[in-house]
């Protein structure tokens, strides 16, 4: 282990048996906040229900000598208000300077360059990593729920339409009212039929059968309804046979329903009632909307998630830089003009004929390999050393600090660099945002200015 590291983690672990008696006092004194809190509200509410009774017991004749039990258990109330107050700014004020101690230990961290970059690298990029994957995947699903919402909120437009289109049917074709009608009242018929007959019977415990009340009129309606059914059946075949005829695309499976939406009124009128279908239109917008703010809320997490690893990016193993050197790649600006400055010279040096096209073109890129090795081959060499070095650095880190995360001041300060990394990605997106409005507010600005100068 290297030395400078040993010294840190033994330093820590120091430093992390203070922070664990820091965070334990903060505890206390949080806890006894919330206490004091309850209390003052407590106290409060018997203020105001004193001030309440003392104006309410004057107005009817109470005694001086109530009165002033009354007022004297007001005043005592009021000063323990004012006690329980004292003591929580106290208890507030120790708070505050406990985190300020806590933050300050945090802060001492990140002041050392290796063990911040461990942490940065091995512990913080894994977490946006992972928390990246979850959220994109919870932005699938909600826009999953979304189609399924909308898909819903369609087919209940659709179904709507068909109640509306069924209505003007009937009101252009009187036979095809009077089947709706038929439908309707023949339903209610059976209905109510079924009801009366259940009136007359009910179940003996002792023999588990049937007793009639009535037998001779649970006959009657019972041989009613078979007739109310039939006459039901023979409406919808009639209405059905001229939907089907004329194509007019409501389907066997659907008449049901679309009836349920429609109504006979006191006139005898026949009415379309399709209050269930807004209500549940009514729901759906807004838990449409409601999946909207989700996946807006998940869409940015994301950005800030994606914002954070791009600021603080992980080298991916076995990834190559790319070689400036290679000849087939398309050199920048700078390099075409020195290559074109050089084989200018060499032109006019050599004045020889032009040789064979196919070695020319060989010599060609031999050549331009060599300029360019000659030219960038330090720069080169210095960058592969560099890479090797961090390389070196990045597994000296881990082997060092692997451990490191047992501690809660590590874990902590891991969660305080993850919450610097978002917060700053959160700030360079809203800036972001921020340019693009005002350009585009001056590119409007300039095309008012355009259209003001043509009229």
């Amino acid at each position: 282990m290297n030395d400078k590291n040993k010294a840190i983690l033994e330093s820590i672990e120091i430093i992390n048996t203070e922070y664990k008696a820091l965070k334990d006092k903060l505890e206390i004194e949080k806890s006894e906040v919330d206490k004091l809190k309850e209390n003052a509200e407590t106290l409060k509410s018997e203020i105001y229900l004193l001030k309440g009774s003392i104006g309410l017991s004057v107005k009817n004749g109470i005694s001086d000598k109530d009165k002033k039990d009354m007022e004297d258990k007001l005043d005592k109330a009021k000063k323990e208000f004012d006690n329980i107050k004292k003591e929580l700014l106290k208890h507030k004020s120790l708070a505050e300077k406990l985190q300020q101690k806590i933050n300050y230990k945090i802060e001492q961290l990140k002041q050392n360059p290796e063990l911040k970059k461990y942490i940065e690298d091995e512990v913080v990029q894994k977490r946006y990593n992972k928390k990246l994957k979850k959220e994109e995947k919870n932005k699938a699903k909600l826009e999953k729920d979304k189609e399924k919402l909308e898909k819903e909120r369609k087919e209940l437009e659709e179904k709507k339409g068909k109640v509306e289109k069924l209505k003007e049917l009937a009101d252009n074709h009187p036979t095809l009212n009077n089947n709706i009608k038929g439908i309707i009242t023949a339903r209610e018929e059976i209905k109510k039929l079924k009801e009366e007959s259940e009136k007359l019977r009910y179940i003996d415990p002792s023999s588990n059968s049937y007793v009639y009340k009535d037998a001779n009129k649970y006959d009657e309606i019972t041989k009613l309804i078979p007739q109310m059914e039939a006459k039901l059946e023979i409406n919808r075949r009639n209405l059905i046979g001229y939907i089907t005829k004329n194509k007019i695309g409501i389907k066997d499976n659907e008449l049901d329903e679309l009836i349920n939406n429609m109504n006979i009124d006191q006139k005898g009128n026949l009415i379309v009632n399709t209050t269930a279908i807004d209500d549940k239109k009514s729901k759906l917008d807004k838990d449409i909307k409601s999946v909207d703010k989700k996946i807006k809320n998940s869409q940015n997490a994301i950005d800030n998630y994606k914002g954070a690893i791009k600021n603080n990016p992980v080298k991916q193993q076995g990834q190559k830089e790319p070689d400036e050197n290679d000849p087939e790649k398309e050199p920048d600006e700078e390099k075409i003009g020195l290559w074109q400055r050089f084989k200018d010279w060499k032109a006019k040096k050599n004045q020889k004929a032009l040789p064979d096209p196919e070695k020319g073109q060989q010599q060609d890129k031999k050549e331009k390999k060599g300029f360019f090795k000659r030219l960038f081959g330090k720069k080169e060499e210095e960058t592969e050393q560099e890479q090797e070095q961090e390389t070196q650095q990045k597994t000296t880190r881990e082997l060092d600090f692997r451990g490191s995360m047992k501690y809660d001041i590590i874990k902590d300060f891991a969660e305080s660099l993850g919450n610097d990394g978002l917060r700053n990605a959160r700030k360079e997106r809203n800036e972001a945002k921020k340019q693009k409005q005002e350009e585009n507010k001056e590119n409007d600005e300039e095309l008012l200015e355009d259209d003001e100068n043509e009229l």
